[in-house]
């Protein structure tokens, strides 16, 4: 079966991005470091996180109807 692609996150100057290239994925996020597939904190990323804070761990995955969900990125934020 067919793969969602890994997510990719991108820091820019004030806020960070996070982008799949598997078109309209959804992509679950979270800020606390724990595992957005199960964790309670997880959020649907709909816009660019506004100044996430240094030591925060981002993680990341993408899922879609009909396809697997994606592995997890991880990005530490500084």
């Amino acid at each position: 079966g067919k793969v969602c692609a890994v997510p990719t996150v991108t820091k820019g100057n004030s806020t960070t991005e996070i982008a799949c290239t598997t078109g309209s994925a959804e992509i679950k996020y979270t800020l606390d470091g724990s595992d957005p597939r199960y964790s309670a904190t997880a959020k649907v990323y709909t816009a660019a996180i506004a100044n996430p804070s240094a030591g925060e761990m981002i993680k990341a995955y993408a899922y879609k109807n009909g396809l697997f969900a994606s592995g997890v990125v991880e990005h530490a934020c500084v």
